[in-house]
């Protein structure tokens, strides 16, 4: 990827948001006639669904870059386990999908409410897939290998887990 793309990102983020705002806003007449609806679960090929479609996705994508935009010109501080996480993150997302559907599997018989089924899925997989990590994969050598984690000697833990480039340094206004 080319390295000036972040930089732009983060230039125009302020025009990018804007014009997120403005997209969405453009969609309001089509949501309060009840077209929505029709444009996302029947799609046509009319005039007016295609509109709706092309400003849905550009705004879409303002929105995204935007964030991203702001992400890169403001979130420029080291946060407290912002390392671990990023260490983390491959094994983490491996294992949550296993964890969530037998927690689920558990879960959805129970005579209780639907948010409570949810809560008790969604932090209890939480809570689990980080057992899972803390106890199982990541003191066992070979299962780090496995999961793509460093080995416990090859990383200085005081060093960051990489370092920033020019795509992610601040950027004057």
């Amino acid at each position: 990827a080319d390295a000036r793309l972040p930089a732009v990102v983060a230039r125009g983020y302020r025009r990018l948001l804007v014009a997120g705002v403005a997209l969405t806003l453009a969609l309001l007449p089509a949501y309060l006639a009840g077209r929505l609806t029709d444009f996302e679960f029947a799609p046509t090929y009319s005039a007016d669904a295609l509109a709706y479609l092309i400003v849905r996705t550009a705004a879409t994508t303002c929105w995204v870059l935007g964030s991203l935009g702001f992400a890169i010109r403001h979130l420029t501080r080291r946060v407290r386990g912002l390392d671990y996480a990023a260490e983390v993150a491959f094994p983490f997302f491996v294992l949550h999908h296993p964890t969530v559907v037998l927690l689920a599997a558990a879960v959805i018989p129970w005579a209780s409410s639907l948010w409570l089924k949810h809560a008790v899925v969604t932090l209890g997989s939480f809570a689990a897939t980080l057992v899972l990590l803390e106890l199982v994969v990541r003191p066992v050598p070979p299962l780090r290998a496995l999961f793509g984690l460093k080995a416990r000697d090859e990383r200085d833990p005081s060093e960051p887990m990489s370092t920033p480039d020019a795509a992610h340094a601040p950027l004057a206004p």
